[in-house]
């Protein structure tokens, strides 16, 4: 694998345990508390890892913290994971540990800035970077909300751009998110949609393919790589599912 495709390849790690929750529901619908999803190799079918999200909200039913765990098929801790809304909803503060391999990285707020921070398997020093808060429209746990706050223009077949911030290489890389055909899981449809790097990068790796349940802005399935890794370092290429919830409102166009 060339330096380019390595560094593609990270940029879109970065992306599925972001925003693989579900902080924002439908009119009406009550707030998840809980949600499991369950990761399966993309080719096998087999099932790799699942992992648990327990939200907390505030009066106002908008979500402050997402406590979230990774286990192995038999009930071994891969990792975990700790975010905070409070100060922005597409710009969380967050921490992830992953227990197999010792890797670790974050955001975290700092005299105005932005602060990342990452600590790689088997080094001792926590290397950081500031970045102005303009440069960065969405961060780890925040992409979700994010793209569901900007899912009518997708709706529209209007591509969405937006600035990320990449904590796994301490930068701000712009990405792009835009509707394809609409698919079909377990007889519900959906609305799909695809995001890669916005530049010549994203030319070394397949984006990633989210489907969406329109009747409520769920996520239903992911297929791309995941930043969940086996125990030689090696990160996964997977098909996420999480559980069909009934919309009280009908279907989206």
């Amino acid at each position: 694998m060339t330096n380019p495709q390595r560094f593609a390849l990270r940029f879109l790690q970065v992306l599925l345990l972001a925003g693989l929750c579900n902080p924002l529901s439908a009119q009406d619908m009550q707030p998840v508390q809980t949600l499991v999803g369950q990761a399966y190799d993309k080719d096998s079918g087999e099932l790799l890892y699942t992992e648990v999200h327990e939200f907390k909200y505030d009066d106002n039913n908008r979500p402050i913290a997402d406590a979230v765990e990774y286990t192995s098929p038999n009930g071994v801790r891969l990792g975990g994971k700790s975010v905070d809304f409070r100060q922005s909803l597409y710009v969380p503060s967050f921490e992830t540990t992953l227990d197999n391999s010792g890797y670790s990285e974050g955001l975290k707020r700092s005299a105005g800035q932005l602060e990342m921070f990452r600590k790689k398997p088997g080094e001792e020093e926590v290397q950081t970077s500031e970045l102005d808060p303009s440069r960065c429209e969405a961060a780890d746990a925040g992409f979700h909300p994010y793209v569901q706050s900007n899912f009518d223009t997708l709706l529209k077949g209007d591509p969405v751009t937006f600035r990320f911030c990449v904590v796994s290489s301490l930068r701000s890389v712009k990405f792009k998110a835009e509707r394809l055909e609409d698919g079909e899981i377990e007889g519900v449809r959906t609305v799909r949609i695809k995001v890669s790097v916005a530049s010549l990068l994203g030319l070394f790796v397949d984006p990633l393919i989210l489907s969406y349940n329109p009747a409520n802005k769920d996520l239903i399935e992911y297929i791309g790589i995941s930043n969940v890794r086996d125990d030689e370092g090696k990160a996964y290429q997977i098909r996420m599912r999480y559980p069909i919830r009934q919309a009280p409102t009908s279907a989206n166009q």
